[in-house]
């Protein structure tokens, strides 16, 4: 989960010119990808919001508009498995302006009180159409992954205690088995998460960047209350990988 709260996130900021982008007030919504929201078997670059104007009159900074809109098609359960279809859109524009985002979300409203999908901003022709399976099998998540595009890239953001990290200042750190094929994120107190790698992916360099040397990719990963074990399937097509919980 994440941990960082939803007050003033800012993509990129330049305080004394009042310029950059920043996502805030109206336009922040609980997505699958925004600011310091990555979330676990999220799809980075296909849950990507766009950026966009302010509202007349209204002084700043650009916006961030994330993707309200970017829904997965669940398929029928297979017992304590569900899988997810990433596919065709509805075909709207995505929004650079307040009116267009309240144009959708309303057009969205309307059409899922009627039972129907709602609006879906997709990109297939970039993205492809691929499906993910999650299933919990008692303390692992086992996520698979068909039909991926190559360089495709999976979040996995990790707060292993936030009580204990928000309240009483418990930090955490994440580390790579040397065989490349697992890494953990563990707190102070001992208490970890690991993510177990199958064929067809990798981690990032991002987070196999050491600790002691780390670049703007590796920072990245490395929010306020969280660490991202980011996946790569740098061939695309199958992969899967496992999250063992505490």
């Amino acid at each position: 989960m994440s941990g960082t709260f939803k007050a003033y996130q800012f993509v990129d900021a330049d305080w004394s010119s009042d310029s950059g982008v920043e996502c805030d007030g109206l336009v922040l919504q609980n997505t699958v990808w925004s600011p310091n929201h990555g979330y676990v078997a999220c799809d980075v670059e296909a849950s990507r919001g766009t950026v966009g104007s302010r509202p007349p009159n209204d002084r700043g900074m650009d916006l961030y508009y994330p993707d309200n809109f970017n829904l997965y098609d669940e398929l029928p359960a297979d017992g304590a498995a569900v899988t997810f279809s990433y596919g065709p859109g509805t075909g709207e524009e995505p929004p650079s302006t307040v009116a267009s985002l309240m144009a959708l979300l309303d057009a969205d409203r309307v059409e899922k009180l009627a039972g129907r999908r709602g609006t879906v901003l997709h990109d297939v022709d970039e993205f492809g159409a691929f499906r993910k399976t999650v299933r919990l099998d008692g303390r692992v998540v086992h996520v698979a992954y068909q039909d991926v595009e190559p360089g495709h890239r999976v979040a996995n953001e990790f707060c292993v205690d936030l009580l204990a990290a928000a309240l009483h200042g418990r930090r955490q750190a994440h580390a790579v088995a040397a065989d490349g094929r697992s890494a953990t994120v563990t707190n102070d107190d001992g208490l970890s998460v690991r993510v177990e790698l199958g064929p067809g992916c990798r981690f990032s360099d991002g987070v196999t960047t050491p600790a002691d040397a780390p670049t703007a990719d590796s920072l990245r990963l490395h929010r306020v209350l969280t660490d991202d074990l980011e996946i790569v399937a740098p061939d695309g097509g199958e992969f899967d990988y496992r999250i063992v919980l505490p």
